[in-house]
């Protein structure tokens, strides 16, 4: 299994359900990178969202040679019972522990909070995959770019500069 190098951060405002794509996880191989998107603009004018106490600054990449708490906490421990049916429903090796590949299947969603994750769209042999938020595998002519609209694009310039996925 291709491990997925960009994820997306989605966030559900409680009172009107609506899904707003805040946020993009990268990792490559060595760092991983959080970074508002512009989506995080609508989140905040159409809904209640105030930025997460794990990322307090709009404005900021945060960087780490682990996986923020925010998303680790989102996987299963290995040390459950339930794992190796979790990793099999998941269609993923059950001695493959990459947390970006595992957190791109199951979606992060947790009972707690208001938060998923969805992996950004790659190429592969057979063209464009992506899992959405329903867990429905979806394929599309090469020429389909559905992460390419302004609200996925990072807040920060810079960013942008340095972590192209189209």
């Amino acid at each position: 299994m291709k491990t997925p190098k960009t994820l997306f951060l989605a966030w559900q405002d409680p009172i009107s359900r609506y899904w707003f794509s805040i946020g993009r996880l990268t990792f490559d191989g060595r760092l991983y990178k959080f970074v508002y998107t512009q989506g995080v603009k609508e989140a905040e004018a159409k809904g209640a969202f105030k930025p997460l106490s794990s990322f307090p600054c709009l404005d900021k990449v945060y960087t780490s040679t682990e996986l923020f708490p925010v998303f680790a906490n989102r996987l299963m421990s290995r040390s459950r019972p339930d794992y190796s049916r979790f990793m099999e429903w998941l269609n993923i090796p059950n001695d493959e522990h990459d947390p970006m590949a595992i957190l791109a299947r199951s979606g992060g969603e947790r009972e707690t909070d208001t938060l998923a994750v969805f992996p950004c769209l790659e190429v592969n042999a057979q063209g464009h995959q992506f899992r959405l938020l329903c867990k429905m595998t979806f394929q599309a002519n090469p020429d389909y770019h559905p992460f390419s609209s302004r609200h996925y694009q990072p807040l920060i310039a810079e960013f942008t500069r340095s972590h192209s996925y189209s």
